[in-house]
């Protein structure tokens, strides 16, 4: 009798236990406790991301946002696609704040200017003389390497559920005109059509019109505006060549846009993925810097063609109106802090802003 109750157990044992594991998490009693980003997405989930920007699309030339799109989907071996939406099909460039916070669309490029009261800080001087190494060193000391400037960076991104991945250059900037010349003299009375308002030119003498990027080339076409300040990529991309006579570099070097992503999204993504991600926008960094520097020979002999004068303005124009730009900017920043109560912070920021650029 003790015989078959015995085995009786055993049998009962046999079928109970496998049971019991099935019906539990593998390791889930001794395991340690993993991210949200790292638990979110089994490796073999094909993550899907939707990029949108205003900006054309280019197969060739300095693509900034293709090579660091590209580089993520190969890196990642088929488990991220990417849609890609291009020329502002998704939204015009003042809806792309929103789109990007409540996560319609997960990747775009930062527009601040368009959003100077959401984001301030971002609003900071963006160009520097003294060509690629110091400009992208000021930019990335700014945003991600001083303690103090950094954490200011990184909570108004994250006020808006955004998370900020890298920054691309996009080279020395120019003036490109309807008509030849050679100094800002020679543009006085003009209409420069400029995204982000440029009271520097103001100053000097030329007036002021409201186009965004995408809205140049008819703008320009049609006489709207007589000239735009902007740097050669953007240029050929916009095919402004066909409707203008001259470009005149004018001596700042732009740090670019940065590179946003929805924070809902980034952290969803598994670990391994958010590195590839990092590593991605790195290597943009330094694509962006090599590509432009690179591209700018080819650019402009693809200008003198298309029948447009290339040269350079005069030294003292460029430094008049660098410091003319930058003191304006700053009292900005000043105005812009107090109206939304930010003004100690954001003396944090100029004070590393006003060291950095000054510096040699």
């Amino acid at each position: 009798m003790k015989k078959k109750i015995l085995l009786g157990l055993l049998v009962l044992t046999l079928v109970i236990l496998p049971l019991s594991a099935a019906c539990s998490s593998p390791g889930s009693t001794s395991a340690p406790a993993t991210s949200a980003a790292q638990t979110s997405a089994p490796q073999s989930e094909v993550i899907n991301l939707k990029f949108a920007i205003i900006l054309p699309d280019s197969p060739t030339g300095c693509n900034h946002s293709r090579h660091l799109l590209d580089y993520i989907e190969e890196k990642a071996n088929g488990r991220v696609k990417i849609e890609r939406y291009w020329n502002g099909v998704l939204g015009a460039p003042p809806e792309m704040l929103n789109l990007i916070s409540t996560r319609a669309i997960d990747i775009t490029l930062l527009m601040a200017p368009l959003f100077t009261e959401q984001l301030p800080f971002h609003n900071f001087p963006e160009y520097q003389m003294g060509g690629a190494a110091k400009t992208m060193d000021y930019i990335n000391k700014l945003n991600f390497e001083i303690p103090e400037t950094a954490a200011l960076m990184e909570s108004e991104l994250k006020a808006n559920n955004i998370k900020g991945l890298n920054w691309f250059y996009v080279g020395e900037e120019g003036i490109m005109a309807r008509t030849v010349f050679s100094s800002l003299d020679d543009l006085k009375g003009k209409k420069l059509g400029t995204m982000k308002p440029n009271r520097a030119l103001s100053a000097l003498g030329i007036n002021e019109v409201s186009v965004l990027e995408s809205d140049s080339y008819e703008a320009l076409s049609r006489g709207v505006c007589d000239c735009v300040n902007y740097n050669l990529t953007a240029t050929v991309l916009n095919k402004w060549y066909e409707v203008t006579k001259c470009y005149m570099f004018n001596g700042f070097f732009h740090g670019g846009w940065q590179t946003i992503m929805n924070l809902d999204t980034w952290n969803s993504l598994p670990a391994d993925i958010q590195q590839i991600i990092i590593d991605a926008a790195k290597d943009t960094e330094t694509y962006s810097v090599e590509c432009e520097k690179a591209a700018t020979a080819d650019q402009m002999q693809l200008l003198k063609d298309k029948g447009l004068v290339i040269g350079q303005l005069p030294a003292a124009d460029t430094e008049n109106w660098f410091k003319i730009n930058y003191d304006l900017n700053v009292q900005d920043l000043r105005d812009i802090a107090a109206k939304v109560g930010k003004t100690a912070d954001m003396e944090v920021l100029l004070k590393n802003v006003d060291s950095l650029t000054w510096s040699k």
